[in-house]
């Protein structure tokens, strides 16, 4: 979606923004601002406001969203509540902004605003492209920008906009005017939500405006919301929700037309490319997730037999090749695997697997495991050894004594969502060699993803089957991409064991 803007730098922006603080709003702004005590002496459409003062280029479905969420009957709104489903890039973020700035500067004196999420980071995106708006236009007149505070204020009417997120205090005893949710599938609990829902109340005519791509959990804060929608039965509450019909092929480009407004409105602002570079590389639930805007299961089957079997390739391991060599261990009721991975020059994964399965009565030995790891790190150029700490501790702290460099690496979201989506786009590609291993094929086939508030991530399927190589060929590939493509960052020679 095209904003108009010219290509000064951060700082010109900046003391640009200063200086028309200074100056005051334009007479035209001016009049749509009300006092402290008064209303505007002129009103304008919302739409009208962010095309105009915003320099928001709207399309067609947006203007039309935006005067349905706004719509007066008897010189007072018609919704209280407004829900908007659509999927990632259509830019329901802006929208979301611009919204927040006409609240806070063009609706009733001593607006509150408050801009909210699950996430810090998610709050924030918000709350950056309204700064934008701010001081690439001429708002930058009339509102006060405190980056610092991620507040913004109006002095003539004493309004200000806030942003807040689940990761902070909880919030009570506010007077809302507004409040936007950004991501409502992000939000795990209702404590924030009603907080600052159960203070529209104390002001009249405030407004929830809550904007999400699809979630994966039924009992999700956005699926009760949604559920709520469908029902139709409160008329303070306008639902909309964009996505493709189900049973449709996810890959098909008519099927992305039909999910996404942005594509098949007059003057597309998507791009046709940038979704089939994520189909290559996405999950099949998240691309469905993201891009069709589709309730998704919060578990999967992670690859299918024909992907995994086509990179059945030897798996070919050289001398002198940086090798990375995976642990995921396991005492008793799960299997223990190493795998043993180097990358060629043509960015293709060669793994090699050593798996010891568990049997009754009889712990894993652990010591075979580190006999295993010392003779790789004799015979191969070994550059990390990641593992999870859970039962390997010991063994990690014996091997770095004798000089292997050993990697901790917990397996919690921050470290495996990416490591499975690195894993995911390799095997998807054709970039990896498995040599046809007959249990690492059982372990790949029988691991599951389950979605996660950081995206997919292998996990055990309900049938509790082994996928313990698919794991350790997970972390082994993710760390070796990371080192060979930010080699300063991890290389250390003063230490031997490192942290993920």
């Amino acid at each position: 979606m095209a904003r108009r803007g010219g290509g000064a730098t951060a700082r010109d922006e900046r003391l640009t923004a200063k200086q028309l603080l200074l100056e005051g709003p334009s007479e035209e702004l001016d009049r749509l601002i009300p006092t402290a005590h008064s209303p505007a002496e002129e009103s304008i459409a919302p739409a009208d406001f962010i095309r105009d003062h915003c320099g928001v280029d709207l399309r067609a479905f947006q203007t039309e969203w935006l005067e349905e969420v706004f719509r007066t009957e008897g010189g007072s709104r018609v919704y209280t509540q407004a829900l908007w489903g659509v999927p990632r890039g259509n830019g329901k973020t802006e929208i979301a902004a611009a919204v927040a700035l006409y609240m806070l500067v063009a609706d009733v004196p001593r607006a509150e605003v408050y801009i909210a999420a699950g996430s810090r980071d998610q709050a924030t995106l918000a709350f950056k492209s309204a700064r934008r708006m701010v001081e690439w236009g001429p708002l930058a007149g009339a509102v006060k920008v405190q980056p610092g505070y991620r507040r913004m204020s109006v002095g003539k009417s004493d309004s200000m906009l806030h942003v807040i997120s689940a990761e902070g205090p909880l919030q009570h005893g506010l007077q809302p005017t507004c409040v936007i949710f950004d991501e409502l599938w992000v939000q795990k609990k209702r404590e924030l939500f009603e907080a600052l829902a159960g203070g529209l109340f104390k002001r009249d005519q405030a407004l929830l405006v809550c904007i999400s791509t699809a979630g994966f959990d039924p009992q999700s804060l956005l699926a009760q919301e949604c559920r709520r929608g469908e029902l139709g039965e409160d008329p303070r509450f306008h639902y909309r929700w964009e996505q493709a019909p189900e049973g449709l092929p996810h890959d098909d480009p008519k099927t992305w037309e039909l999910a996404n407004p942005a594509l098949r409105c007059e003057r597309p602002f998507m791009r046709t490319a940038g979704l089939e570079d994520d189909l290559r590389r996405m999950h099949e639930n998240e691309f469905r997730r993201w891009h069709l805007n589709q309730w998704t299961a919060s578990e999967a089957t992670w690859i299918t037999p024909e992907v995994w079997d086509a990179c059945g390739g030897e798996a070919t391991l050289r001398p002198g090749v940086p090798t990375v060599v995976g642990v995921d261990a396991s005492i008793r009721r799960d299997a223990t695997a190493a795998v043993t991975v180097q990358r060629d020059g043509d960015g293709v994964y060669h793994a090699r697997f050593r798996i010891w399965q568990p049997q009754p009565g009889r712990d894993i030995p652990l010591e075979e495991v580190e006999q295993h790891v010392r003779r790789e790190a004799q015979r191969w150029d070994v550059v990390g050894v990641p593992y999870d700490p859970q039962f390997f501790s010991r063994s990690a702290q014996v091997l770095s004594d004798e000089g292997v460099e050993m990697v901790e690496w917990r397996q919690d979201n921050a470290h495996m969502c990416p490591a499975t989506h690195t894993l995911h786009d390799a095997v998807t590609s054709g970039k990896l060699r498995h040599g046809g291993d007959r249990v690492a094929r059982m372990h790949a086939l029988a691991a599951g993803v389950a979605e996660t508030e950081r995206g997919l991530r292998i996990k055990k399927t309900a049938s509790r089957a082994a996928d313990d190589s698919a794991v350790a060929l997970a972390m082994a590939v993710e760390w070796l991409s990371r080192r060979q493509e930010r080699r300063s960052r991890y290389s250390d020679p003063d230490a031997r064991m490192a942290v993920a």
